[in-house]
């Protein structure tokens, strides 16, 4: 039978609880699939729980994300979130900016840098490097013509 108690007394290291069977032969504390418990050390144990206001962790685990200290990481490890450092998965997103892993880096301004990139469709600029698009044909920094593009419109 389920009873409500409040005691200090036992070796079962309860002090409150609800809905549980307590066996005070054996000094156990029987947990149903619905119960409240709080122990002599105030760890809270209970199921089918609306918790509201403010939840403080730094270990366990929520919605299969693993808490520690300042990070979140899913129960692979292939995902993790920490808040002191901005990283998210080997990211940083910081100031309107991100980097991952320094290979591929978009600045507050827009600035784009990557490394090993392959970018596709229509690219509008007029300056690469310090060198010159103009008409077709591609210069370096000393006007000095490097490549010139044309179509054959045969082709």
């Amino acid at each position: 039978m389920a009873t409500n108690k409040i005691t200090s007394k036992g070796k079962a290291n309860f002090v409150l609880w609800s809905g549980a069977t307590y066996d005070a032969a054996n000094d156990k504390l029987t947990l149903p699939k619905r119960y409240f418990a709080v122990s002599t050390t105030g760890k809270l144990y209970t199921a089918d729980a609306e918790i509201n206001g403010k939840v403080t962790a730094d270990s366990g685990s929520i919605g299969g994300w693993k808490i520690s200290t300042n990070q979140l990481q899913n129960e692979t490890g292939t995902i993790y979130l920490n808040s002191s450092t901005g990283t998210i998965y080997g990211a940083t997103i910081s100031g309107g900016s991100i980097n991952i892993n320094n290979s591929f880096k978009v600045d507050s301004t827009g600035k784009l840098t990557a490394s090993g990139a392959e970018i596709g469709g229509t690219i509008s600029s007029s300056t690469i490097s310090g060198s010159t698009f103009t008409g077709g044909k591609y210069y370096d920094a000393d006007q000095n013509c490097l490549l010139y593009l044309y179509s054959d419109p045969n082709n």
